[in-house]
């Protein structure tokens, strides 16, 4: 075979591993691009990283991939550290306005979120998702719903102490998993309140990690060495924003 142009060639070099070479191709590109949202001339786009804010952020399998590309790599630290940053910031006044909602009118299941951070699609485990999924996935999401469900039944008996770690240790995804089940279920205003309380000020401790990490990309402060907690902040707050790598909410 004899390519004509750029995209033959890789097409027919593909063709010469024995693997799919359109999955090898995809993989090609997927790393390419992750290299790419990270230079400075893409980080440093308003418009881009708008649109991130505006697209609720990455899915779970390319936060992890950003993190694991900025680790092999040693680059690309400042620009992950933005965007996560950005959506720290965007997922702090979202928990804000959904706590002042939840407080205000008391009222139950107004807690949205964007696919997988926050904002504007109702987020929802409804039970036609279990058709036709991998059945992996199917027996993990009903798991997660067992789960959610002892999760309010320790509420019921522990009360604020068990609402309180909770909110404190659930990943956004899950939070909001969580707190569209709790009000499904008519748990006490309360205890929304608690969690959301709770999940603010982890989100909120996680941001101003960030802003002092990036800080520390300025002149004055480049040599200066990083504090434990500034080393781990963005696996921290990818922790936060996606969940568990593999995460299929």
């Amino acid at each position: 075979m004899k390519p004509r142009d750029m995209i033959e060639m890789r097409l027919v070099d593909a063709l010469k591993v024995e693997a799919c070479p359109f999955c090898i191709l995809s993989d090609t590109d997927e790393r390419r691009y992750i290299s790419h949202i990270l230079t400075d001339e893409v980080v440093m786009n308003a418009d881009y990283r708008d649109m991130i804010l505006e697209r609720g952020g990455f899915c779970n399998r390319h936060y992890h991939l950003l993190l694991e590309s900025r680790a092999s790599a040693g680059t690309g630290s400042l620009g992950l550290d933005i965007y996560l940053k950005d959506l720290m910031s965007e997922t702090a006044q979202n928990l804000k306005d959904a706590l002042s909602t939840a407080r205000r009118s008391g009222r139950r299941g107004g807690v949205r979120g964007r696919k997988h951070g926050t904002g504007s699609a109702v987020v929802s485990i409804d039970t036609s998702v279990l058709s036709g999924k991998c059945p992996i996935c199917s027996n993990l999401i009903q798991a997660e719903r067992r789960d959610e469900d002892a999760m309010l039944r320790l509420f019921v008996e522990y009360g604020r102490e068990a609402a309180s770690t909770a909110g404190r240790k659930m990943c956004v995804p899950h939070l909001l998993s969580f707190i569209q089940r709790a009000a499904a279920e008519r748990a006490p205003d309360s205890v929304i309140c608690e969690v959301l309380e709770e999940a603010l000020e982890s989100v909120t401790m996680l941001e101003k990690k960030l802003v002092s990490r990036i800080d520390r990309y300025s002149w004055n402060r480049r040599d200066t060495p990083l504090t434990a907690d500034e080393t781990r902040v963005a696996a921290d707050a990818v922790m936060k924003l996606a969940g568990r790598k593999g995460l299929h909410l």
